[in-house]
Order: C-alpha cells, then structure tokens, then sequence
C-alpha cells in the first residue's frame, strides 16, 4: 500500500499482512483435541522496503509451518481455546513504537530474523550461506557438468 506509511518509513509504502481464521475444532497438535476453538482476524504491517520484503518471505514460512499462531489463552481477554499469536513477533500498528507493538522499532528487523532462526526459519539465501553453497558455486558446478 502505498498510501500509507509505517512510521520511520516516510515516503515508502506499507505491506499490510491480513490473517482470518474461522472457528473450529482443535486438532492433535492443540492444546485440547476435539475441543471447539474461536477465530480471529489480525493484521501486520511491515514497511514496504527490502528488509519488509525479506521480513514478509520470513513470516511465509512461518506461517506455513505453523508458527505464527496458536491456539491457546488470551493474554487480552484471559479467553481460553481461541487463535493467539505464537511465538514470532509482528507488528500491529503503523506507529505508536515498540510500546504499541508498532512502527518504528530500529531492531526489530534483527528480532525477526533471530525468532525465526530459533524455530529453524530461515531465507533461501540465508539457508544457502549456511550450507555453503552460493549462487557463484552453484555456476561453476553446473558448468562442469
């Protein structure tokens, strides 16, 4: 979105992220099986810039792998068998700071990338690196073959 700005971030945009869950029933992997649990909507918002961009790609694959939400208590309503946020922290407002859980935060682009390490989440790049290859090793090797 280019009409708006995260604060910090003037002039450049924002990606706004909209999570919808539905109610239904809890599954093996919560905390009560067969129990009924209540949705939610939530939004995030990262400044549209090239580390927003490669926070976004993060918050995919935790999303995919499930790490972004849970199913639990409300640390809001003190509600139990609702969708909660997990362990990987995003942003809810444009502004208002860290206090508010918004813009600007000067490290959260740092916390993001260490949160998602912590649950093995990583950048194609980043896992790259990693496992030692890069896109100049790759080149070489496809030309010997």
């Amino acid at each position: 979105n280019r009409r708006q700005d995260c604060q910090g971030y003037r002039g450049k945009g924002c990606i706004s992220v909209q999570f919808s869950f539905p109610n239904g029933i809890q599954g093996i992997n919560h905390p009560n099986p067969g129990i009924n649990y209540y949705g939610t909507s939530r939004t995030a918002y990262l400044p549209l810039v090239k580390e927003g961009k490669k926070a976004l790609k993060l918050l995919e694959k935790g999303f995919r792998r499930g790490e972004l939400f849970t199913v639990g208590r409300s640390l809001t309503t003190g509600a139990d068998n609702v969708v909660v946020w997990g362990s990987i922290h995003m942003k809810t407002g444009t502004s208002g700071g860290i206090a508010y859980h918004g813009w600007p935060d000067p490290r959260y682009f740092e916390r993001l990338k260490a949160e998602c390490a912590a649950k093995m989440i990583f950048l194609d790049e980043d896992e790259d690196e990693m496992m030692g290859r890069s896109k100049k090793s790759e080149a070489t090797s496809n030309a010997l073959i």
